[in-house]
């Protein structure tokens, strides 16, 4: 029986990919989830993240992510990332 990732696995890869899609540090990267649904093997995540280096807030915006799990990796498939704002 497959091992159903925790949501701390979940919002860790979202949260480096965020950080590289930006260009920031992962540290600097918060999320928050505000929808989340399983639909066979793919997992689909909208809510909004925050840059936040240095306790300022540079950039915000929301996004919508598609990650699968493969022999127990969790791959992204689709990541975008809307009102990316500079604050």
């Amino acid at each position: 029986m497959k091992t159903l990732p925790t949501i701390t696995e979940i919002r860790n890869v979202l949260i480096s990919e965020i950080a590289s899609a930006t260009g920031e540090s992962k540290a600097s990267v918060s999320l928050e989830i505000s929808e989340f649904r399983k639909e066979n093997e793919t997992y689909s995540i909208t809510g909004t993240y925050t840059i936040a280096p240095f306790l300022f807030i540079t950039k915000s915006g929301k996004f919508n992510a598609a990650i699968v799990q493969t022999d127990g990796e969790l791959r992204i498939v689709r990541l975008r990332l809307f009102g990316d704002e500079e604050l």
